[in-house]
């Protein structure tokens, strides 16, 4: 009689764990390379974006993607729209702005509403309705669809409005090719409480990741795209046009650009100050 050759009980204990150690080994590669890829898709969506912005200004005489909504009393007030009021219609009752109804005018545009979003963001989902109206009827004509549903639709943040004299402007300008547009969202939209750290060559790495968004790996990295369409990454947010913090403002120009902490809309005074916000509409009001 033939005696077939069997594990010992022993011999599988040693095998399970070698193959629990090997997959322990390659847990943190199989890791790494799923989030560098999602990076990559982020980075090809913020490209795609950048695409969309130009042929939307070839087709709109040069013209950025921009809402002005104009007060009652005719004082121009921050970009975007209420999420359920038609702007032209209501222009004495808009609410709140939204800076990704900015965005919206892409998709309106014909511009797919999932390359907004960025696949490390666990928070966004894509807008599956592809519109937003102030009726809730499907029926209602398309112009009246000025904004992604929620601002979880959104992963990327946009160049704020910039103040002049008592008015706000889109604040771009072809005269910087270097300037961001736009980024990953704004660390407000994790966290309603955040508070910018004044930036310094030197920092902690704890101290530059709570000034960075917190898309991929809690703040490790951030993508950006600049007005010439060139997408970039960094470890770090100050990488404005004058090394400041995009996810900021300032006017204290006799302090450098690198100690701007404001959050305050009304001291956006220059394009060279970025100033990226979003999702959220306002940034002192999440």
């Amino acid at each position: 009689m033939r005696r077939t050759k069997a594990f010992t009980l022993v011999e599988l204990l040693v095998v399970v764990g070698i193959i629990g150690m090997l997959a322990a080994m390659l847990m943190p590669s199989v890791v790494a390379a799923v989030e560098t890829a999602r990076q990559r898709i982020c980075m090809g969506n913020l490209k795609n974006l950048g695409t969309a912005v130009h042929l939307y200004r070839q087709r709109n005489d040069n013209r950025w993607p921009w809402i002005l909504h104009v007060t009652s009393d005719w004082s121009a007030v921050a970009t975007g729209t209420n999420r359920d009021r038609d702007p032209a219609e209501n222009p004495e009752d808009a609410g709140e702005r939204s800076i990704t109804a900015v965005m919206f005018l892409l998709v309106r545009d014909g511009l797919s509403p999932g390359l907004f979003l960025c696949p490390s963001d666990e928070d966004a989902a894509e807008d599956k309705s592809v519109r937003w109206d102030h009726d809730g009827d499907p029926a209602t004509p398309w112009v009246y669809y000025w904004d992604f549903a929620r601002p979880g639709n959104v992963s990327f943040s946009w160049q704020a409005p910039v103040r002049k004299g008592e008015q706000y402007v889109n604040g771009l300008s072809d005269e910087e090719a270097a300037a961001i547009i736009m980024a990953e969202g704004t660390p407000a939209s994790a966290d309603p409480d955040w508070q910018p750290l004044p930036m310094a060559e030197q920092m902690s790495r704890e101290d530059i990741r709570h000034n960075m968004s917190r898309n991929h790996a809690g703040g490790e990295v951030i993508n950006v795209l600049r007005m010439d369409t060139a997408v970039s990454r960094s470890k770090r947010p100050d990488v404005g046009v004058d090394h400041d913090n995009i996810y900021t403002a300032s006017n204290r120009k006799e302090v450098g650009s690198r100690e701007a902490t404001s959050l305050d809309l009304a001291e956006h005074l220059s394009l060279r100050d970025a100033f990226l916000i979003g999702p959220v509409g306002d940034p002192n009001n999440p």
